[in-house]
């Protein structure tokens, strides 16, 4: 659409400073240089973006917003700078709703929320090839009620009934519904207000009607992502279409809580019989073909034994020294002296025995209470692990050739010790250990594998999720064979490079719709049972 002169942006209508939320945008951006934007937030920049009929704009090396922009406004905008760094051509000078470069930032934007890397994207975004003249503006539109969308699942083949349907295959055709028609209808997940709440610990309390006030007085959930709500309001859907009453659909409602509850008991069990097995092999080898020969390289535990023996060994020489009782009676007196050191040195071994001794003793005791602990955790991890029988690992099923079917949840986690950094931002980081949960979201299908290498380690997988305030479509690229990473991006064949997720597994819906009825898996997850 055409702009008069009188809306467009300037330079220098007031004093500006650095992007909001720069440190994420510039770890997403890579080589893109984020930190020279000038960044303008309310006063006139808002008066310039009312008339524009925006939300923010974006002209030359400067970007404008109305009121204090979120991190995926704000990376929408930088987007823009990047594009015009390139060269834009747009109708009179400025740009339209949904135009390409338009798309091209909402994907900058969606990706530098979930903490993905943009280089790329941006590297291959659209351009004028520098066909442009004068300034060039873009906008993001100021935010208005899109043309309604419905879902119609009597449309949808997916999700239609079919003879021989188990319970199962009914919640899973009923969550899929639920995402695709809250995906359709962009039914919002989490409001950023309570994103930030949430990540902050903060409690809203109301004083008088009209009247609120916000305290920091939760915990804080800076690893906080919309995937667990989305997940849980999916299924949440997914049992109420499927329940026969409002008791079966109470009891059905309890399944991914149950599911989720457990899997975090076990990777919990997993980390701990990790941590105490860490700690036993701090004090010794774990077998004795794995003591070093050199007794500097030695474990403590390793070491003092080493130690005893060889002071045995000096003990046992200064006895084998040692006259006989008439031999003794002999001596003169040098041979007397002697005889005395000699007795002495035979004691100062013992002591130093004794005190070894009771080292490793100290230390064999400890280790023996972490033995019982890995041995008790073992037992509560196999009796978790049989009770979450939903939980379809992949390091499993994947090699038997099995794969989500559609509606299932699909887990990813941490591939390695790594820090994550919630919404992309540096102040939400959080340290995950290898296995420790990511992400979940709902297959979609089977996606489009043009490009992936050839060989058949990659497939592509179409899932929905809770991937910002709305639900999201996205493909992720799932290496199916160890260690089953997961990307976000299509993998380079010329440039291979491991992700930093891993495909855990995926939830099968004929043991879910179980578990949610099994009592014994509630009260192992800490739920009572509902009447």
């Amino acid at each position: 659409m055409g702009s008069s002169s009188d809306a467009r942006p300037s330079h220098g209508t007031q004093s500006g400073g650095a992007l909001p939320h720069l440190d994420a945008i510039q770890r997403s951006f890579g080589r893109h240089e984020a930190s020279g934007i000038l960044a303008l937030v309310g006063g006139r920049a808002a008066d310039v973006a009312g008339r524009l009929g925006a939300e923010a704009y974006a002209v030359g090396e400067t970007v404008g917003f109305r009121a204090s922009p979120s991190l995926h406004t704000v990376a929408h905008e930088a987007a823009h700078v990047v594009q015009q760094r390139a060269g834009v051509s747009l109708k009179g000078g400025q740009g339209e709703r949904d135009d390409v470069y338009e798309q091209h930032a909402n994907r900058v934007a969606d990706a530098v929320v979930a903490g993905r890397s943009v280089k790329a994207l941006l590297d291959q975004g659209p351009s004028g090839g520098g066909a442009r003249t004068g300034p060039a503006v873009q906008k993001k539109a100021a935010a208005e009620k899109p043309a309604t969308q419905t879902y119609d699942a009597t449309a949808d083949p997916d999700v239609q009934a079919a003879e021989g349907d188990s319970e199962g295959d009914a919640l899973r055709k009923a969550v899929l519904a639920a995402a695709r028609r809250r995906l359709t209808e962009k039914t919002e997940v989490v409001s950023q207000e309570a994103i930030e709440d949430k990540r902050k610990g903060n409690v809203t309390f109301k004083l008088l009607p009209g009247i609120s006030i916000k305290l920091p007085l939760d915990k804080p959930m800076k690893n906080f992502t919309t995937c667990i709500e989305f997940a849980g309001q999916t299924y949440r859907d997914g049992a109420k279409a499927t329940g026969a009453d409002a008791k079966e659909t109470a009891a059905l409602s309890r399944g991914l809580p149950t599911f989720m509850l457990l899997f975090n008991k076990e990777v919990e069990l997993k980390l701990m019989l990790e941590s105490f097995q860490k700690t036993i092999n701090q004090w010794q080898a774990p077998s004795a073909e794995e003591v070093p020969a050199d007794s500097k390289k030695m474990k403590a535990l390793d070491k003092l034994r080493f130690d005893k023996a060889r002071h045995e060994a000096k003990k046992l020489g200064l006895e084998a020294t040692l006259p006989s009782a008439e031999e003794g009676q002999g001596l003169d007196a040098r041979g007397k002296a002697e005889l005395a050191a000699t007795r002495g040195s035979i004691q100062a071994e013992k002591s130093a025995i004794g005190q070894i001794d009771a080292a490793i003793t100290g230390i064999e005791k400890q280790v023996a209470q972490f033995r019982a602990k890995i041995e008790k955790a073992t037992e509560d991890a196999a009796t978790i692990s049989g009770l979450n029988n939903a939980y379809m690992r992949a390091s499993e099923h994947i090699p038997a050739g099995k794969r989500p079917r559609l509606g299932e949840y699909v887990l990813t986690g941490a591939a390695g010790s790594q820090p994550y950094f919630a919404g992309g931002r540096k102040e939400n980081t959080v340290t995950l250990r290898e296995g420790m949960f990511k992400h979940i979201a709902v297959f979609n299908g089977m996606g489009d594998g043009q490009g992936l290498p050839e060989g058949g380690a990659w497939e592509a997988w179409k899932t929905i999720d809770g991937g910002g305030i709305e639900p999201k479509s996205n493909q992720i690229y799932v290496k199916v064979q160890p260690p089953y990473s997961v990307q976000h991006q299509a993998p380079d064949p010329n440039a291979p490079w491991e992700s930093p997720s891993k495909l855990l597994g995926w939830v099968d819906a004929d043991k879910l719709a179980a578990l949610a009825k099994n009592d014994q898996a509630a009260a192992a997850a800490g739920l009572a049972k509902k009447k």
